[in-house]
């Protein structure tokens, strides 16, 4: 499934970019791990090892302020409040799982975060069997 949290991650990217308000806000830095120029937006998804579960998860990085980055916050959750396609895959449900922002002293700025909570059906094994010829 591994694949998957690939897809699933270049969708909510893909997403996050195609939001004026989310990529503005960013400065159009959203990517797929960390960066070190502030503000930036990655996002990172992983997958649950008890269940057939991807956590998705959007970390924004911003020094404008509690109020900015609780802004990001927000417009991040609306735009990825619905399900995004996957290639051969069905996500069977889609929720927010936790948002939070607070003040990380390390970097000297704000970190927000909102995690959703996909449970996925792989389609690519999903092919009915072939019937067995009779000997």
């Amino acid at each position: 499934m591994t694949n998957l949290t690939s897809k699933l991650r270049a969708a909510l990217l893909q997403r996050l970019r195609e939001c004026e308000a989310f990529s503005n806000g960013v400065g159009a830095k959203i990517a797929d791990q960390e960066l070190s120029d502030y503000p930036f937006a990655w996002v990172a998804v992983t997958q649950s090892a008890e269940r057939p579960e991807l956590l998705a998860t959007v970390h924004v990085w911003i020094r404008e302020g509690q109020a900015a980055a609780a802004q990001l916050v927000e417009v991040a959750r609306a735009a990825l409040s619905d399900a995004a396609s996957i290639e051969n895959a069905s996500i069977d449900s889609w929720s927010l799982s936790h948002s939070e922002v607070r003040y990380d002293t390390n970097h000297e700025a704000h970190h927000g975060i909102v995690r959703f909570s996909a449970e996925i059906a792989d389609c690519t094994n999903s092919s009915s069997t072939p019937d067995r010829q009779a000997s």
